[in-house]
Parts: structure tokens; C-alpha cells; sequence
């Protein structure tokens, strides 16, 4: 990825809004505890957090 980066023309970073303050969010919470890696649900099932609002101790 970084030697993608360094020759790329254009960047477009697309990023989703936060659900506890609003910023800009680059994390995906998950929020009911579950032991397998992905879980399908609907929605309330994982929301969009920033760095700082990301727990990752939450939904495990």
C-alpha cells in the first residue's frame, strides 16, 4: 500500500461520522459481544467511532 501511495496522482480518503461526537471516523465498533469474527446483523449491530471514541474492549 504505501508504494501505491507514494505513486499515486490523486488520494481520496473516505471516511464515516462518528456516532458518539461527529468527527470523522476511521474505526468500526461492534456493539453486542459475540466470539466470532464477523457478525451479520441488522442494523445497531456496529456503528462508525473515531480514534478516540473507539473502545476495543466493547462487544467482545
Amino acid at each position: 500500500m504505501p508504494q501505491l501511495l507514494a505513486i499515486a496522482e490523486y488520494i481520496t480518503k473516505t471516511l464515516a461520522i462518528c456516532m458518539v461526537c461527529g468527527a470523522p471516523a476511521n474505526h468500526t465498533q461492534r456493539l453486542v459481544a459475540s466470539s466470532e469474527r464477523v457478525l451479520v446483523g441488522a442494523q445497531g449491530t456496529y456503528e462508525a467511532r473515531c480514534r478516540q471514541c473507539f473502545d476495543p474492549t466493547l462487544g467482545q
